[in-house]
């Protein structure tokens, strides 16, 4: 029997509303910004988007920052599609030869190598992160 309860309803939708706000206001309050020139956002409080949008992200894509050793970010968006391309794809070469391995030669420990590959994969960790450095 389906109940009806609205303000169990009417709840839900309130909670929802209130943490779709919560998620998304910093990135609303980091576009507006991005909108306005470097001294408006020191010096004024920013209710809506300014008209240096466009300007502002086309010099960071195109020439990056002075004092980031002016390093374009469209330099840096390539340089991370590259590697994670050749990350997927070594990921697909060794999981289509690991599988064939598995499904089509028995051997000792077969299982044991299965969930450890399948492990892996799921980790992911190991070849994404960067290795921390011990002291």
């Amino acid at each position: 029997m389906v109940e009806s309860r609205p303000l169990e309803k009417a709840l839900s939708h309130v909670t929802l509303i209130v943490g779709i706000t919560i998620i998304t206001f910093p990135i609303f309050i980091a576009l507006v910004a991005s909108s306005h020139e470097a001294e408006d956002v020191m010096t004024t409080v920013l209710g809506w988007f300014g008209g240096a949008l466009l300007e502002n992200y086309a010099t960071v894509l195109k020439s990056g920052k002075g004092s980031a050793v002016g390093v374009p970010v469209a330099l840096m968006m390539w340089n991370s599609f590259v590697m994670s391309m050749g990350i997927v794809i070594g990921k697909i070469s060794i999981s289509i030869l690991s599988v064939y391995a598995i499904v089509y030669f028995r051997f000792p420990l077969r299982k044991f190598f299965f969930w450890d590959h399948f492990y892996d994969l799921d980790a992911g960790g190991g070849s994404t992160r960067s290795a921390e450095p011990v002291c």
